[in-house]
């Protein structure tokens, strides 16, 4: 009977970082980038970044070209995400629709993209004080999910011991009574 509760509590806790994980993922964009060599890079960005940098270029982000695909957390809970895909050629992501990027050079764009990576950096510095004056609640919620569950998992193996005491209980009054009947 242990060994299930153990399974059990194991079951939980593995939920709870999945869960975590997932929620940590909202607000995000998935981006997979397509490097020269061929190799594939992933990696998240905020939903509301202009641009991310890979390999010292810079990649405009374009709400318009952003796609929603499926992702799993864990091998366990599948969600969706949002995605963008990048090539090394292009400094814009895939056309979702069409299948097509725009010719451009990704490492020129950086050269000249100093200001604009200032600007949003500043922006990005404004948007991160917002999220912290936002709201406590939303920060701690994860945590206070997994001490939930650490809590519950815990009942259910003390409740289970309870239970072991009362069937041996009841087998040690129906021993007591079947020696008193003579049976």
């Amino acid at each position: 009977m242990g060994s299930v509760n153990t399974y059990l509590i194991y079951v939980m806790i593995l939920f709870a970082f999945a869960a975590y994980n997932q929620i940590s993922k909202f607000g995000k964009v998935h981006i997979s980038f397509h490097a020269a060599d061929k190799s594939v890079k992933e990696g998240w960005v905020k939903k509301n970044a202009k641009f991310a940098i890979f390999d010292g270029g810079l990649y405009y982000i374009l709400p318009n070209r952003i796609a929603s695909i499926w992702k799993r957390n864990l091998f366990i809970l599948p969600y969706k995400a949002d995605h963008v895909d990048l090539r090394f050629d292009s400094p814009f992501p895939q056309d979702p629709e069409e299948f097509t990027y725009t010719a451009g050079t990704p490492s020129a764009l950086m050269a000249l993209g100093k200001e604009k990576e200032i600007i949003d950096y500043n922006h990005a510095n404004e948007t991160v004080s917002n999220d912290k004056k936002k709201g406590f609640f939303e920060r701690i919620l994860p945590f206070v999910m997994i001490i939930g569950l650490v809590i519950i998992g815990y009942l259910v193996w003390k409740m289970s011991s309870q239970i072991q005491m009362l069937g041996n209980g009841q087998n040690f009054i129906e021993s007591q009574l079947g020696q008193l009947t003579g049976k």
